[in-house]
C-alpha cells in the first residue's frame, strides 16, 4: 500500500513541477519589459527552474510526513484498543519526540533550504555572467579568476546541500526509531 501511495505521489508531484514551471515561465513571458530591467536574468531563470523543484521538494516532504502520521495513527488505534495505558505512554513518548525534532532539526532544514535557494540563484548568476561575458574572460584571461569563483560558489552548495539532505532524511528514522521502542515497549509490557 505505502508502495503504491509512494508511486502515485511521485507521479502527482512530477507533474506538479512541471505545471509549476510551464505556469511561470507562461507568467515571465507575460510580464512587462520593465521587470526585466530590474530583476537579473540569473535570478528570474532560477525562479523559473529552481523553484518549483523546491516547491516539490517540500510538497515531498509534507506528504512523506502525512504518510507516516497516518501509519502511527492506525497502529495508535490498533494498540489503544489492545492496551490503553502502555499506549498513552507511547503517545507522550512520540510527543516529546516531535517537539525534540521540530525544535532540533525542522527549524534548522527551514533554514538549510532557504540557504541553499539564495546559493542556487548565486549560482545561476554567476553562470549565467560567465556565459554573457564568455568572450570578454577569454581575451582578458580571467578564467581562472571565473573558475574559482564557481569552485567557491559550488563548494558552499555542496556543505549546504549535504546538511539539507541529511536533516530532511533524520526526522524519518527518529520518529521511526520511537515508533519501534514504543511498539516493542508496549508489546512488552502487555506480556509482562
Amino acid at each position: 500500500l505505502q508502495a503504491a501511495l509512494l508511486r502515485f505521489q511521485s507521479r502527482r508531484l512530477a507533474a506538479l513541477t512541471t505545471r509549476v514551471t510551464d505556469a511561470t515561465v507562461s507568467r515571465i513571458l507575460q510580464a512587462r519589459y520593465g521587470l526585466f530591467l530590474q530583476i537579473p536574468a540569473s535570478e528570474t531563470g532560477a525562479s523559473a527552474y529552481a523553484s518549483p523543484i523546491h516547491v516539490s521538494l517540500a510538497l515531498r516532504a509534507a506528504l512523506q510526513m502525512a504518510n507516516e502520521l497516518l501509519f502511527i495513527a492506525l497502529l495508535f488505534l490498533v494498540f489503544l484498543v489492545i492496551s490503553p495505558q502502555p499506549t498513552l505512554g507511547v503517545v507522550a513518548l512520540l510527543s516529546a519526540v516531535g517537539a525534540l525534532l521540530y525544535f532540533t532539526i525542522v527549524r534548522n532544514t527551514s533554514r538549510l533550504g532557504k540557504r541553499q535557494g539564495v546559493i542556487e540563484t548565486t549560482r545561476y548568476r554567476l553562470l549565467y555572467s560567465m556565459i554573457n561575458a564568455m568572450r570578454d574572460i577569454q581575451i582578458m584571461g580571467l578564467g581562472g579568476l571565473f573558475s574559482e569563483m564557481n569552485r567557491a560558489s559550488a563548494r558552499e552548495h555542496e556543505q549546504v546541500a549535504w546538511r539539507y539532505n541529511f536533516n530532511n532524511a533524520l526526522p524519518l528514522l527518529v520518529i521511526e526509531l520511537a515508533v519501534l521502542i514504543g511498539v516493542v515497549g508496549t508489546v512488552l509490557t502487555v506480556l509482562l
